[in-house]
């Protein structure tokens, strides 16, 4: 019984994910591109983005922010962005991903502003 306990204690804090393990502050980058995913939910929020480079070579990109309880309270909802908007978002990339970042500014087509605002860091 005390086995299972610390077991069922252990596997949240497991699960939670350092920022600095999967992102870096020494740069930031820019994409622009049509939403094609909104996952508005704990433990953290993704936004997925088809990416069309110069190119002409399409990407998924997959932009993490905080998690959902956070953000409500700087007001976002499940409708903050919606499947087939257009949207542009810079944060710092991803250290093992070409195709992932940190959204910390978000930027509509109508040219409303989103900025995150990180919390405890």
């Amino acid at each position: 019984m005390v086995f299972l306990l610390l077991f069922l204690v252990q596997v949240p804090a497991n699960a939670h994910h350092s920022y600095a393990k999967y992102y870096t502050d020494s740069e930031m980058i820019t994409i622009s591109g049509v939403v094609t995913r909104f996952d508005f939910r704990n433990p953290h929020v993704f936004i997925y983005l088809n990416v069309v480079d110069t190119n002409g070579t399409s990407s998924v990109f997959a932009v993490e922010s905080l998690s959902a309880s956070v953000l409500r309270r700087q007001g976002w909802s499940k409708e903050s962005f919606q499947v087939g908007e257009s949207i542009t978002v810079s944060g710092p990339p991803a250290r093992k991903s070409t195709t992932a970042l940190f959204g910390r500014i978000f930027v509509k087509a109508d040219g409303e502003q989103i900025v995150v605002i990180p919390s405890g860091r």
